[in-house]
C-alpha cells in the first residue's frame, strides 16, 4: 500500500508538472520546507533555512498560477482573433439577357470597393476579362451586347482581381489569405462559376451600313396613314407584340418611357406593373393600328418604332396624362408627336400623379433606384452644366465608360465624334454608348 500511494502521488505531481510546472515546483519546495521545519522541531534545531524555504515554495506556486492564467488568457485572446479574422464569402448572381445584352449583377457580402473578376468566353472563342466593384453589397457588370460573345451555353467565372484596396485586405487578408468556406476552391483563391445561354448573334453592320443608319432614313412614306394590325401581347407598359405585314414583330412605343417589370439592375420598378397593366388594357379597348414617322422604322434590335393607337386613342399620350410614362428617347426625325407628348406629361406633372408622386424618381436618364433615398437625378439645367472629361495631355474629349457619358449627356457617340472610343463600342457597329 505503501508503494501504491507513492506512485498515486508520482502521477498528480507529473500531471501538475505538465499542467502548472512553475506552481508544481513551488508547492513542493513549500512541502519540502515544512518537512524540515518539522525535523527541526523534533530534534530542538534552531534554523532559519526551513521557514525561508517554505515562504520561497509558496510566492513560487503562486507566481505560477498567476503565469498559468495570464497565458490561457493569451492563448484564448489568440483563437479568438484568429476566428474574427476568416472571412466567409457569400454571393447571389442573376445574369439574363435583355435587348441583346447580356446583364450580370448580384449580391455579396465582400465589403466596399472589393474588385471581382467576370471571365467569359468572346465570339473568338478566347476568354476575356471585365473589372467590376462591390459597392453597398451589390455588383454589377456593364451590359455585354452578345454580339461580343460566344454563342450557345457557356460558362462564366467571377473571381478577385489579385490587387484589392487596404481596406478590403485587412477583411479578407492578403492575397485573400482569411477566405474560406464553400466558395474557396482547391488552391485556396474565392471561385464561383456560372452558366448563361447566349443567343445566336446577328450579323455586325458595315461602315456603310452605320454611316446609312446614321443619315438615311429607312423605306417609310412618312404620312400619318394608319396601319392596322393584330394584338399578339403586350410585353411591357411601352412594347407590345403584334402580326404586321403578315409577320409577328415586337412594337416599341415613339418618344415614350415606363418604368421596368423586370430592369437587369433594379428589379421591379414602382409603377412599371401599373403601366404594362394599363397598356393592356389600351391595346384591347378597340381596333389597333401603326402609325410610322418620316425617320427609322425599325431600332437596333428590329422592333418596329411607332405611334400606337387603339380606336382613336393615342396610347402613347394617354399613359403620359395618366403618369404611368416620361417622354424620352427623342431622335430626330422621328418627333411628329413631341409638342402633343411633352404637353400631356406636363398635365400629369402639374397633378403629381403615377411617377411623378414619387419624389427624385423620375430623371432624363430614366427611373431611378427605387428607395428614393440619396438618387442623383439629372435635371436639364445639370445636364446643361457638365462638361466632357478631357485628356489633360491632348486636351481630347475622353469618357471612362458609357455611365460617364450618358451622365454627360454626350450617348449615342457616333465614329469621328468628339468622345467615341472603341471602348465604348463593344459590338464594333460605329455607334457607342447606344
Amino acid at each position: 500500500m505503501k508503494w501504491l500511494g507513492i506512485i498515486v502521488l508520482a502521477i498528480i505531481a507529473l500531471a501538475l508538472f505538465t499542467n502548472f510546472p512553475v506552481f508544481t515546483v513551488g508547492l513542493l519546495l513549500a512541502l519540502w520546507g515544512i518537512y524540515l521545519y518539522n525535523k527541526n522541531k523534533k530534534t530542538k534545531t534552531k534554523t532559519k533555512l526551513a521557514p525561508l524555504i517554505i515562504a520561497s515554495g509558496i510566492i513560487l506556486s503562486f507566481i505560477g498560477i498567476t503565469v498559468h492564467d495570464d497565458g490561457q488568457s493569451t492563448r484564448d485572446d489568440v483563437t479568438t482573433k484568429e476566428k474574427q479574422s476568416v472571412f466567409v464569402p457569400e454571393m447571389n448572381v442573376l445574369s439574363e439577357v435583355v435587348d441583346e445584352e447580356l446583364h450580370i449583377k448580384g449580391e455579396t457580402n465582400f465589403p466596399d470597393e472589393t474588385s471581382l473578376l467576370v471571365k467569359l468566353l468572346n465570339h473568338e472563342n478566347n476568354e476575356t476579362e471585365i473589372t467590376t466593384t462591390v459597392s453597398e453589397g451589390t455588383f454589377e457588370v456593364e451590359p455585354i451586347p452578345i454580339q461580343q460573345l460566344k454563342s450557345g451555353e457557356q460558362t462564366y467565372h467571377i473571381t478577385l482581381a489579385e490587387e484589392q484596396p487596404d481596406s478590403v485586405e485587412k477583411i479578407i487578408g492578403e492575397k485573400g489569405k482569411q477566405l474560406e468556406g464553400e466558395l474557396i476552391d482547391e488552391d485556396k483563391n474565392f471561385f464561383v462559376a456560372f452558366t448563361v445561354d447566349i443567343p445566336e448573334q446577328k450579323a455586325k453592320l458595315s461602315e456603310a451600313e452605320v454611316q446609312q443608319k446614321r443619315t438615311k432614313p429607312t423605306h417609310t412614306s412618312g404620312t400619318t396613314d394608319k396601319i392596322p394590325v393584330t394584338l399578339v401581347q403586350t410585353i411591357d407598359g411601352d412594347t407590345i407584340k403584334v402580326i404586321y405585314d403578315g409577320q409577328e414583330h415586337n412594337v416599341r412605343y415613339l418618344l415614350i418611357d415606363t418604368p421596368e417589370t423586370n430592369h437587369p439592375r433594379f428589379g421591379k420598378q414602382p409603377f412599371g406593373e401599373e403601366a404594362k397593366e394599363r397598356n393592356r388594357q389600351l391595346v384591347n379597348g378597340g381596333d389597333l393600328y401603326l402609325e410610322f414617322d418620316v425617320g427609322e422604322r425599325f431600332d437596333k434590335y428590329g422592333r418596329l418604332l411607332a405611334y400606337v393607337y387603339a380606336g382613336d386613342t393615342l396610347v402613347q399620350e394617354q399613359l403620359l396624362k395618366e403618369g404611368l410614362a416620361r417622354v424620352a428617347y427623342v431622335y430626330p426625325p422621328n418627333t411628329r408627336h413631341l409638342d402633343r407628348f411633352e404637353k400631356a406629361q406636363q398635365s400629369a406633372k402639374d397633378k403629381k400623379i403615377g411617377i411623378w408622386s414619387l419624389e427624385n424618381y423620375v430623371s432624363d436618364n430614366g427611373f431611378n433606384r427605387t428607395d428614393h433615398e440619396g438618387a442623383d437625378t439629372l435635371t436639364p439645367d445639370k445636364k446643361m452644366n457638365q462638361s466632357p472629361k478631357t485628356n489633360s495631355s491632348n486636351g481630347e474629349v475622353y469618357y471612362k465608360n458609357c455611365t460617364e457619358a450618358r451622365k454627360a449627356g454626350a450617348a449615342p457617340l457616333y465614329k469621328g465624334e468628339p468622345g467615341y472610343a472603341k471602348h465604348l463600342d463593344r459590338d464594333g457597329d460605329g455607334i457607342a454608348c447606344e
